[in-house]
């Protein structure tokens, strides 16, 4: 016998399959494009809201020092919500539970569930009904994102697997905006550095120079780029040393060498040169991080002596 409301069921859950899949899409190509962690999270839990027609959505991020959730994005919350004001606290919380359970956790009537204590924000919002998941790339984990609805609902087994998806999607987002965050810093706080700083591959070929490399030494960087470590004029070094420092460089311990150059204008250069590997994770050298000290005033301060 023909069910019409089986098929009507399954021709909403066929679409809100589709759908799913476009926001997942559309989410994750947003995702490459800023790293805006902020702006991350409130695009993740607007689409989410409207994707699932449902009362709220939030993002928390978990502090273990304090054993706490705080808000950092949130949609559909009645009133004011403070971004970094404190959702979830304790080991009893649905937050922590979350984390502690490492899977979706899904509650269809909040007033009548034991497994954990609800919050004063979903009590005051008359939340019946909810599903959280870890935000966790699988090494770092960030907190916990949850939908929330005043109605008692079932959820569909797509709807968990969607919000999954949306919550790897902004950990794996979070992560990479972390590290490009931290990469942009460093390169500020090299860029500024006094000294000349280059990272070379093994073979002394270098890779990386800073701008101070440019401004002292005189060189293009065309020139300096892709060339050997010993592309200067070392005429004045006693070429043991030079051979002693790329043995260093081609070993684990760190070289410093004192060399003496000349910049393309014929000026003679004291440098102090340190030379340190740089491993991967298996203990593997891969590169060498090259730092030079102008110590020119210095020499010329022994020579007067």
């Amino acid at each position: 016998m023909f069910n019409a409301t089986n098929q009507i069921q399954n021709e909403h859950v066929c679409k809100a399959h589709i759908n799913y899949e476009k926001v997942l899409a559309d989410y994750s190509q947003y995702s490459i494009t800023t790293v805006d962690i902020k702006a991350l999270s409130d695009k993740g839990v607007n689409l989410i809201a409207k994707s699932l027609n449902i009362d709220s959505c939030n993002v928390l991020e978990h502090v273990p020092e304090s054993n706490c959730f705080i808000m950092k994005s949130g949609a559909g919350w009645n009133g004011p919500i403070m971004e970094n004001s404190v959702i979830d606290v304790g080991d009893n919380s649905l937050s922590k539970y979350t984390v502690m359970n490492k899977e979706a956790v899904i509650a269809e009537n909040l007033h009548t569930d034991k497994r954990f204590h609800v919050s004063c924000l979903l009590k005051n919002h008359g939340i019946t009904s909810c599903i959280t998941v870890n935000i966790n790339d699988g090494r770092n984990l960030f907190g916990v994102l949850g939908v929330y609805s005043t109605k008692k609902l079932k959820f569909a087994e797509c709807d968990i697997s969607f919000l999954q998806a949306m919550a790897n999607i902004l950990a794996m987002s979070i992560n990479y905006a972390t590290l490009q965050n931290r990469h942009k810093v460093l390169s500020k706080a090299i860029e500024r550095s006094s000294n000349i700083v280059m990272i070379t591959d093994t073979n002394g070929k270098i890779n990386y120079i800073n701008h101070k490399y440019l401004d002292k030494v005189d060189y293009p960087e065309e020139v300096i780029l892709g060339g050997k470590i010993d592309i200067f004029e070392l005429n004045r070094t006693q070429p043991y040393v030079f051979d002693h420092l790329l043995k260093g460089i081609n070993s684990e311990d760190q070289a410093a060498k004192g060399f003496c150059h000349n910049k393309m204008d014929k000026i003679q250069c004291w440098e102090e040169v340190k030379v340190s590997p740089l491993k991967d994770k298996k203990g593997v050298v891969t590169n060498f991080l090259v730092v030079k000290s102008d110590i020119s005033l210095l020499k010329q301060k022994e020579v007067k002596k």
